[in-house]
């Protein structure tokens, strides 16, 4: 229940700013634009002036966008879940040493935009206990839809379960709310060692819990 709050709190603000502080920043844009344009007959000071809160405000609104996304990184559309973790995994793509590769061989449509958000926020986590934790060079998220089931499988090459330095040993709270996230829309949660080395999580979902007038488990 704490996970569904804080899911909806989140998507309350990020559409309070996108439609409220959003629009003003973009209103703002067009009204300095504007006067920018008449302006032409005064000095170049003023003008220049103008040019730079142009600047700020079409920044500001950059940063807006980033901020909203943050807050809520699935688009509410059924394709959303697909995008957002191709989004995932090339921004994970971009550092250094590690390679993040994203399977979806078919196009996945889920109407529930709660089940699209935990499962993206589960991948997330694998993902990032992955390259933090166990020192992965090699991960792998796959995402694909059967005749019954919706699954998320998230596997790479790092260091695994055994030891202390297991990362299931350094992030136990992540793993336990990868779980309850799984829980929460119905779904079942594993994580199993790879041979020779590094870590498969899978969460499998019922089609039943993905559409959109889907009772909450």
């Amino acid at each position: 229940r704490l996970l569904e709050i804080v899911e909806f709190e989140k998507q309350r603000i990020s559409h309070d700013l996108h439609d409220d502080l959003g629009q003003q920043l973009t209103a703002l844009a067009f009204l300095v634009d504007a006067l920018c344009i008449e302006s032409a007959g005064v000095g170049p000071g003023l003008r220049e002036k103008l040019r730079g809160i142009s600047r700020l405000a079409g920044q500001a609104a950059t940063s807006l966008r980033s901020v909203v996304r943050g807050l809520q990184p699935v688009p509410a559309e059924p394709s959303g879940l697909m995008h957002a973790l191709q989004r995932l995994t090339d921004t994970h793509n971009a550092a250094e040493g590690v390679h993040v590769h994203f399977e979806c061989p078919e196009p996945v449509t889920v109407e529930n935009p709660d089940v699209a958000a935990q499962l993206f926020h589960i991948a997330q986590e694998a993902v990032m206990n992955a390259r933090k934790h166990a020192s992965a060079r090699h991960v792998h998220v796959a995402l694909v839809r059967s005749p019954d089931e919706l699954r998320l499988t998230v596997q790479d090459d790092g260091r695994g379960f055994s030891g202390s330095n297991s990362p299931f040993a350094r992030s136990g709270s992540g793993l336990r709310i990868m779980r309850h996230r799984a829980e929460s829309i119905g779904g079942d949660f594993e994580v199993t060692p790879r041979n020779p080395a590094g870590t498969c999580i899978q969460c499998r979902v019922r089609l039943s819990q993905t559409r959109q007038d889907a009772p909450a488990a």
